[in-house]
């Protein structure tokens, strides 16, 4: 088998051109080439990881363009998209798992939290196809991200009339997703629908709304605003007079002060929901 000695990479990791070795390695020789040999071109082995010495990447034909890196070297890992990963960067031992340190210590990798959302796992790539765990190893020697992966949680919308009659379905939604909100369905005596109450604010039947909570599996429920309607009450003095002749009052609430009507020869007894009978209103 044909193995490149150290020799043939200087500081900067570039080929050196030096000679090619042809060995044949032993089972307690301290250079023992792994599985993990690559491709061969004619006589030479251009990718090798040797236990001691160098890595050659596959290159092309000619030896000359090869790179190569030092085995053990410490990449820089970088978190992505994960803001409260502090500190942001960590440094791990090429060959060595994710999780340890250069010194060989356990370190797990950081697990971030977000807002309305769930951690999948970090990744080599945004794409999400190559997950890094603590126990994965560092194949890269050169500084690379690690990219964190997050599903929206998921919560439940329900309706309640608060007081009135009707039923409204609830529906679920994605946390950062948009959705509409029902239309009223809802009815009240006396009452006007005035818009759904929600944990912070009112919103209006039909109204697009997001991350009403970040809770996954959370329950928000909207409750039926109600406005009390205003009738107009005209007093009849029946054969008198009254001032004003009119007043608003609103529904459910007290009349308030009412006008006191004068007629000659006659005693106010009070005012009537009819001309005779009746049921007697007081203020």
């Amino acid at each position: 088998v044909n193995v490149v000695t150290s020799d043939l990479c200087n500081k900067n990791n570039v080929y050196n051109g030096g000679d090619i070795v042809l060995y044949e390695p032993k089972e307690d020789d301290p250079f023992i080439i792994s599985n993990n040999i690559g491709r061969y071109i004619g006589e030479y082995v251009l990718s090798a990881e040797l236990k001691y010495g160098y890595i050659w990447s596959d290159g092309t034909s000619d030896i000359k363009e090869f790179t190569c890196s030092i085995i053990g070297a410490t990449p820089t890992i970088s978190y992505k998209n994960a803001p409260n990963c502090i500190p942001n960067k960590i440094v791990v031992t090429y060959g060595k798992e994710y999780g340890k340190d250069i010194n060989g210590n356990y370190r797990p990798l950081c697990v971030p939290t977000k807002n309305g959302y769930k951690f999948q796992g970090w990744y080599l790539d945004d794409e999400y196809m190559n997950e890094v765990t603590d126990n994965t190893i560092v194949k890269n020697p050169d500084d690379h991200d690690l990219y964190s992966e997050w599903n929206a949680n998921t919560y439940t919308i329900n309706y309640d009339c608060n007081g009135g009659t009707g039923t409204i379905e609830s529906v679920e939604t994605k946390y950062d997703e948009n959705i509409e909100l029902s239309e009223n369905r809802c009815s009240r005596t006396g009452y006007t629908f005035d818009g759904w109450i929600g944990p912070k604010e009112t919103y209006q039947a039909k109204q697009l709304v997001t991350n009403l909570t970040y809770v996954d599996g959370g329950v928000v429920t909207l409750k039926a605003k109600w406005k009390a309607n205003k009738y107009t009450i005209n007093f009849n003095a029946n054969g008198g007079s009254v001032n004003p002749t009119s007043t608003t009052v609103t529904y459910n609430s007290t009349y308030g002060t009412l006008p006191t009507p004068t007629r000659t020869g006659y005693t106010f007894n009070g005012w009537y929901t009819a001309s005779n009978g009746g049921s007697k209103i007081i203020n």
